[in-house]
């Protein structure tokens, strides 16, 4: 289990929930959707990474390059931190998230 700390916007608010990534370009960064166990990918023209995390921001489930048009789930999930797909390492089960939170646009 290792430790990972990154920056993402904050999305608690029923509108930014909703609205997630959709209308962002692929040079968006993360977001992090709290609270949230379900996910899709309708309305997005690029795939993204997504990652499902429990109450104590451990990663319970990542989906790497999720497709425009598809559905995600994670019982058990209290958040999930999104981004543009890249070729970088996402998370892995078992991370432990440190969020430094700003503010949604």
């Amino acid at each position: 289990m290792s430790s990972v700390s990154i920056h993402a916007a904050l999305c608690t608010s029923f509108y930014s929930r909703i609205k997630g990534l959709l209308r962002t370009n692929r040079d968006h960064g993360v977001i992090c959707i709290y609270p949230c166990h379900a996910i899709h990918t309708f309305g997005m023209s690029y795939p993204i990474d997504v990652c499902f995390c429990d109450s104590s921001l451990v990663v319970i489930k990542t989906i790497k390059a999720l497709k425009p048009g598809k559905r995600a789930s994670c019982q058990g999930s209290m958040c999930v931190i999104e981004r543009p797909a890249i070729d970088k390492p996402w998370l892995k089960v078992g991370d432990v998230v440190s969020l430094n939170i700003s503010s949604f646009n």
